[in-house]
């Protein structure tokens, strides 16, 4: 729960830093992958956080295009380093979460399975899914 708590918590940050190395979101134009509300919301949302941060955009102005691009790379590897501990974090969790639910269905009630089988599809693919080294002979 913490995980998901500090997460939603940090979605504001992501979504500024993405908008910022997007190079889709930061022109003028729709991009090809998204619906025209979700442009006009999009373009709702920027225009109110631009006016409560116009006096950080005069400071951007003033950089040089190749200190930018080494700014967005470094910006675009950091983001793709948050959202790899994030994913990994979550996982570990939901697993823990996940071997707890088993564990309870076996001993106490066998209700928690639906919801087992329900949140084992969301950890499905990362690196903590699949059998732990203790149940892989029990297969």
């Amino acid at each position: 729960m913490q995980t998901c708590t500090v997460f939603a918590t940090y979605t504001n940050w992501l979504s500024r830093e993405l908008e910022k190395t997007d190079p889709d979101l930061s022109g003028a134009t729709k991009p090809p992958t998204m619906t025209d509300d979700q442009w006009r919301q999009f373009q709702a949302v920027r225009s109110q956080k631009s006016s409560d941060s116009s006096s950080l955009g005069a400071t951007a102005l003033g950089r040089d295009k190749d200190e930018n691009k080494k700014d967005e790379a470094a910006r675009i590897t950091e983001l793709f380093d948050v959202i790899k501990r994030w994913e990994s974090n979550f996982s570990r969790h939901l697993q823990i979460l996940l071997d707890a639910l088993n564990h309870y269905a076996a001993t106490e009630t066998v209700v928690l399975l639906s919801l087992c089988a329900r949140l084992s599809t969301a950890n499905q693919g990362t690196e903590y899914a699949g059998l732990r080294n203790d149940e892989d002979g029990a297969v």
